[in-house]
């Protein structure tokens, strides 16, 4: 078996030791380097190729670029950023998942969880080695833009019978800050459908999802609350921790926030979203299913379909999705409307919703 050759960089070296130590006692994972200093790093690169890299979300640059952008312009691999969890650090991860890293790790193993700290490292390095050939093999093949429109078109006039108010819900994991971010800059500041959103996230990281969104996009973007009235034209964000569903009293709908159990392993969960979507009558649900590892969201876009056959279902190509598990997850269930690359969501989102 080909071991996954990892290279640590952190500008603590207790941080370097206590990851490389756990990653030793992993028969698939060989540590191949540790560097504390962007020079060394660079210099390092240089000469070796690392199938992985673990990056100091912090470390300090000489140059107006980011550590991140150094490395990437570097080596062509997928990185992990390490984040201490801080308020701080946590809005650079969020901002570092936008510009091209994975995934992050925080640097603190819980003293009480340590196997279970253990185990998701393991499965975010797993999870990441299978971006390197996505990222590889993208990206600047022509989009037919007339065809996407027919298709489009063709589904709306199977809907023209109605003139229900347009909701959307998305869906996304791994590789979503990035994906969200394509979709968020191209929605106009007068969309007629509110946005709710599912990024598999820990607590204190969607907050500031929402905070960077809300910035680069033209709608307000926000981190969801309990009860509160959905509007049209705001994307709120399912907080950490805790699941998101929608509720209908009397002639409004509500956001429902609460901690009952993990869906498939998350909390929030996709499929509790879209579940709960299902359930409401006279609105125009469009579900998009985006980046993500596993199948989050797929029992959810069945359910959308099955009580609801003009609802639209999206699922991201894999020609985009850095992993496209969740993606294939709900095209397997035969509930896809239509299957298209990211750069082209926010446009469909746009059309569908008219």
């Amino acid at each position: 078996m080909r071991k996954i050759k990892v290279f640590i960089v952190d500008q603590s070296i207790s941080v370097c030791k206590q990851l490389e130590d756990m990653l030793l006692t992993y028969e698939t994972v060989e540590v191949v380097g540790i560097a504390t200093e962007i020079v060394d790093a660079t210099e390092y690169l240089k000469t070796t190729s690392p199938n992985l890299m673990l990056l100091d979300v912090n470390l300090p640059t000489e140059s107006e670029k980011t550590a991140l952008e150094i490395m990437l312009d570097m080596k062509a691999i997928p990185v992990i950023v390490l984040s201490d969890g801080s308020v701080q650090q946590t809005a650079k991860t969020v901002q570092a998942m936008a510009n091209g890293a994975v995934d992050f790790i925080k640097k603190t193993i819980p003293a009480n969880s340590k196997g279970q700290y253990e185990r998701e490292v393991l499965s975010k390095i797993t999870q990441a080695i299978s971006t390197k050939r996505i990222r590889s093999t993208r990206r600047n093949q022509p989009i037919n833009h007339g065809k996407q429109l027919k298709i489009r078109q063709e589904n709306r006039k199977k809907q023209q019978s109605h003139t229900r108010a347009p909701i959307i819900a998305i869906g996304t994991s791994t590789g979503g800050p990035r994906a969200l971010q394509r979709i968020i800059e191209g929605i106009p500041k007068d969309f007629p459908a509110p946005i709710l959103i599912v990024q598999h996230m820990p607590a204190t990281f969607t907050k500031s999802l929402a905070v960077r969104l809300n910035k680069i996009g033209q709608i307000r973007v926000k981190e969801a609350t309990n009860n509160e009235v959905i509007k049209k034209g705001t994307a709120y964000i399912a907080p950490g921790n805790y699941h998101m569903q929608v509720k209908q009293i009397a002639a409004e709908l509500r956001i429902e926030i609460n901690q009952e159990k993990e869906n498939v392993g998350h909390r929030p969960s996709v499929d509790i979203l879209f579940k709960s979507l299902a359930m409401i009558d006279d609105i125009h649900k469009i579900a998009v299913v985006l980046t993500g590892m596993g199948k989050d969201g797929a029992e959810g876009v069945k359910k959308i379909k099955q009580l609801d056959d003009e609802a639209i279902i999206i699922a991201e190509s894999r020609e985009t999705a850095i992993i496209d598990g969740m993606p294939s997850a709900a095209i397997a269930t035969n509930s896809v409307t239509e299957v298209i690359r990211l750069d082209e969501i926010a446009k469909a989102l746009i059309e569908y919703s008219k």
